[in-house]
């Protein structure tokens, strides 16, 4: 990977680089609002704008924004899979226990 450094003021007006920089989370809540689509299709909607958004507008590198996008799959799948891994447990233990 190359070396690549943020510039954080590409429009060179901070209102318009945070208000782009915002486009993909306002989709996000406008794809679920409004156009009433599915979460994951939303997220998924909202992953492909962001990625262009990073690659159009920040000019980050395609690999380092590909890389970006694994690790934040891995990063939250980590969470979902604990809090479900303990709901099974607890379900196992209570109904092993005639609780439920």
């Amino acid at each position: 990977m190359n070396l690549w450094q943020q510039n954080y003021d590409p429009a060179g007006n901070i209102w318009l680089s945070s208000l782009i920089a915002s486009l993909p989370i306002l989709f996000f809540f406008f794809a679920l609002i409004k156009l009433k689509l599915k979460g994951y299709v939303a997220a998924s909607w909202t992953v492909v704008i962001a990625l262009a958004v990073a690659l159009l507008f920040y000019k980050m590198p395609v690999d380092h924004a590909l890389a970006s996008v694994v690790y934040g799959f891995f990063y939250g799948l980590w969470p979902i899979a604990w809090i479900i891994i303990a709901a099974v447990f607890v379900y196992k233990i209570s109904v092993k226990t005639g609780q439920f």
